[in-house]
C-alpha cells in the first residue's frame, strides 16, 4: 500500500504545480474591451484583409460584420481574397458588396512554387491596399462592431508595432466540446504564454485569426512574403516582428471577436495536427505534451481506481489516505476542466470528459508529428511539403 499512497502523493502535488502554474498564467492573461468610437480626424487608414479558400459557409457572416464596424467608413478598407475557392466563396462576396459596398474581392493570383496558401492570399491583399494599419482576419470569424476602433486605439495608445488577439472559441460538436477546451487546458498547464508579451523575452506568438500591424513593420520584415513557407504564419510573422525590436502583444479578444475554427472531429484533427507542433515549440515539446495528456487522463481514472476500493473494503490510515489523495487530486483536475468547458459556454458535463478529450489529445499531437517526420502536411484540399520550423520565421 505504501506504492498507492506514494503515487498519490505525486499526483496530488502535481496537481497543485500544475494549478499555480495555470493561476499565474491567468494573471498575466489580458483581455481587450471596446472603447469610445472616435472619428475619421482620430483614427489612421486601416485596411482589413480577409483570406478565404472554400469558405462559403462562412464568409457571409465575417463580411456582414465588418461592414457594421463603428470605424469611420473612410478610414476603411475592406478586402476578401479569394483564394483559388472551388465553393460560392466568391459569388457570395459579390453578392454582398453589390448589395452594400463597402468591401473589396480580390482574386489571389495562382499559388506559385514554394508558397503556402494563406501567406500567399494575405500578402495579395496587402499588396492591394495602401493604409497604415493592416489587419489580417480569417474568414470563420465574426466580429463585433467595436473591434477595430478597440485594437487600433489600444495598440496605438500603448506604442504596439503588431497585435494579436485570441478570440472566443465557439465550441458547437461533440469532438469539439470535448477535444478544445482539453487542449485549452493543456496549453494553461504548460506554456507559459506570458512570454509572449515580454519585450525581452525572445518567444513570441500570435494568432493568424486576428493580426493588426503596422504597414511600414510589416515592409520593414518581409510581410507575408518573408514567412511564404511556414506552416503557422502567423508565429513566423510574430518572431519576425519580435526579433526586429518592434512592439508585439497577443491578447484577450473574447468580448469583440469569435470564431468556430472546426467544425467536426475531421477538421480538428487536421487542423491541429498541422498546428501542434509550432504552437507548443517543436517535436521534442509535443511529444512531452502528448505524453503529459496521455498521463493526465490515465492517472485521473486509474489512481482512484487502484486506491478507494482497497480503502473501503479494509479502512486503514495508509489506504484512506492513498484514496483521499489520489480523490482530491482528480476532483480538483475535473473541477478545472470544468471551469475550462463553462468559460466556453458548453454544458458543464462535459468536463468528465477530460479522459477521453485528453486521450484524443495525445494522439492527435502524435499524429502532428508523425507528419511532420513525413514531411507533409494538408489543410483546405492542399497538400505541402513541410520545411524545418524555423525556416520560414528566419528568411532575410
Amino acid at each position: 500500500m505504501i506504492a498507492a499512497l506514494l503515487a498519490s502523493l505525486a499526483w496530488a502535488a502535481l496537481i497543485v504545480a500544475l494549478v499555480l502554474r495555470m493561476l499565474r498564467q491567468y494573471r498575466h492573461f489580458e483581455e481587450v474591451g471596446p472603447q469610445p468610437a472616435a472619428t475619421a480626424a482620430d483614427t489612421p487608414d486601416l485596411a482589413v484583409i480577409v483570406p478565404a479558400r472554400n469558405e462559403a459557409a462562412r464568409i457571409e457572416r465575417c463580411l456582414n460584420a465588418l461592414l457594421k464596424q463603428d470605424y469611420p467608413s473612410s478610414r476603411l478598407h475592406i478586402v476578401v481574397v479569394d483564394d483559388d475557392s472551388s465553393d460560392d466563396t466568391a459569388a457570395i462576396v459579390q453578392a454582398v458588396v453589390a448589395d452594400a459596398g463597402g468591401a473589396t474581392l480580390l482574386r489571389a493570383p495562382p499559388l506559385p512554387k514554394g508558397w503556402m496558401g494563406k501567406p500567399h492570399a494575405c500578402q495579395a491583399g496587402a499588396d492591394s491596399v495602401r493604409a497604415e494599419w493592416l489587419c489580417f482576419m480569417d474568414a470563420d470569424t465574426r466580429a463585433e462592431p467595436e473591434l477595430l476602433t478597440a485594437v487600433v486605439a489600444l495598440a496605438r495608445a500603448r506604442g504596439l508595432d503588431m497585435l494579436s488577439l485570441e478570440p472566443f472559441q465557439v465550441l458547437g460538436s461533440f469532438w469539439e466540446r470535448v477535444i478544445m477546451p482539453a487542449g485549452y487546458l493543456l496549453v494553461a498547464f504548460f506554456l507559459d504564454s506570458a512570454r509572449a508579451n515580454d519585450p525581452n523575452d525572445p518567444q513570441a506568438a500570435a494568432n493568424g485569426q486576428f493580426i493588426l500591424i503596422r504597414r511600414e513593420v510589416y515592409d520593414a520584415v518581409g510581410g507575408h512574403a518573408a514567412v511564404r513557407d511556414a506552416i503557422t504564419e502567423d508565429f513566423a510573422l510574430a518572431r519576425r516582428v519580435k526579433r526586429a525590436g518592434y512592439g508585439l502583444a497577443m491578447l484577450g479578444g473574447r468580448r469583440l471577436i469569435r470564431t468556430r475554427m472546426y467544425s467536426g472531429l475531421g477538421e480538428i484533427w487536421r487542423g491541429l495536427s498541422k498546428n501542434v507542433p509550432d504552437i507548443v515549440g517543436g517535436g521534442g515539446k509535443t511529444v512531452l505534451l502528448a505524453l503529459a495528456a496521455a498521463l493526465l487522463g490515465v492517472a485521473s481514472l486509474g489512481l482512484p481506481a487502484w486506491t478507494l476500493p482497497p480503502a473501503i473494503a479494509d479502512p486503514t490510515p495508509l489506504r484512506i489516505a492513498a484514496a483521499f489523495l489520489s480523490l482530491a487530486g482528480t476532483a480538483t483536475l475535473l473541477g478545472l476542466h470544468i471551469g475550462t468547458v463553462r468559460h466556453f459556454r458548453v454544458p458543464a458535463w462535459y468536463g468528465l470528459l477530460l479522459p477521453l478529450g485528453s486521450a484524443v489529445g495525445a494522439m492527435l499531437a502524435l499524429h502532428a508529428i508523425w507528419w511532420r517526420v513525413r514531411g507533409y502536411v494538408a489543410w483546405k484540399d492542399r497538400a505541402y511539403t513541410t520545411v524545418p520550423e524555423t525556416r520560414g520565421s528566419d528568411r532575410d
